[in-house]
């Protein structure tokens, strides 16, 4: 059975790899679950169509913060390095840690691997 909706929104596991911070050259892979909601391929092409006239460096990862802050909804198994406690999910928190490459690469593949069936649970 499909069930049609105007809204698709589904689960992805985000997989962050990041420099290590014992030991030179080694990276890690933290992980985490990211709630995703699809955007309509309209909205989709003018973001695209936004990213691919960008003037710089600069407005190309303002354009991607954006578009991850768009399509993201909420997070599990996100903690605090002081507090060791969960992080709420935010648009500030979310906007702070997609400043670090790494971290804004592993979410915008893990929304496309969702989306494109490629490697994970999806779902309505």
């Amino acid at each position: 059975m499909f069930i049609a909706t105007d809204t698709l929104l589904f689960k992805e596991e985000v997989r962050v790899s990041v420099p290590s911070a014992e030991e030179a050259g080694k990276r890690e892979v933290q992980t985490f679950v990211m709630d995703f909601e699809a955007l309509p391929s309209e909205e989709t092409e003018a973001i695209a169509e936004q990213i691919r006239t960008a003037k710089s460096t600069a407005e190309l990862i303002r354009l991607e913060i954006d578009q991850l802050v768009r399509v993201s909804r909420g997070w599990q198994d996100v903690v605090g390095v002081a507090t060791n406690k969960p992080l709420p999910f935010s648009e500030d928190a979310l906007r702070k840690l997609c400043r670090f490459a790494p971290f804004r690469r592993a979410v915008g593949e893990a929304y496309a691997r969702g989306l494109n069936g490629d490697g994970g649970p999806a779902g309505n």
